[in-house]
């Protein structure tokens, strides 16, 4: 729906009450969000804080909220995306109380629980990726 402008404006004044006339049916139509930068050049990737974003009928969405990363998925749970920590210590085992032998059952519930984590990060790598491309930070 394109708007009719005034082929031949008379003067510079009518050409700015054109142009404005046409700004403010766009806001109307568009609604106005205060323009916010997401990204600089040679810089780190910045997501404004905002509420949470409605569930996306497919993959995730990447949001903030009071500084803190999260992810909304389809199925409409929320995770808050943790932040970068201190060093990744190695883990005390204790075998005291691991099973002595591993049934299949315990194989399919440990390959279950892998596939969901994977799923979970794949779904907020595309949630990212998205977020980027509809920003114009990347193209593809």
């Amino acid at each position: 729906m394109s708007m009719p402008i005034d082929p031949f404006p008379v003067g510079e004044s009518q050409i700015v009450r054109e142009l404005a006339r046409r700004v403010a049916a766009l806001e109307s139509r568009l609604g106005v969000q205060p323009a916010v930068q997401i990204s600089a050049s040679s810089g780190p990737l910045f997501i404004p804080n905002s509420g949470v974003p409605d569930t996306p009928s497919g993959g995730c969405r990447v949001y903030a909220v009071g500084g803190e990363l999260r992810v909304i998925q389809s199925n409409g749970s929320v995770r808050q995306i943790p932040a970068q920590g201190g060093s990744v210590t190695t883990p005390t085992v204790n075998l005291s109380n691991a099973p002595a032998s591993y049934s299949q059952t315990w194989a399919q519930d440990l390959a279950a629980s892998t596939s969901s984590i994977f799923q979970s990060y794949a779904n907020a790598s595309t949630g990212l990726l998205t977020i980027l491309r509809t920003a114009g930070i990347i193209a593809t």
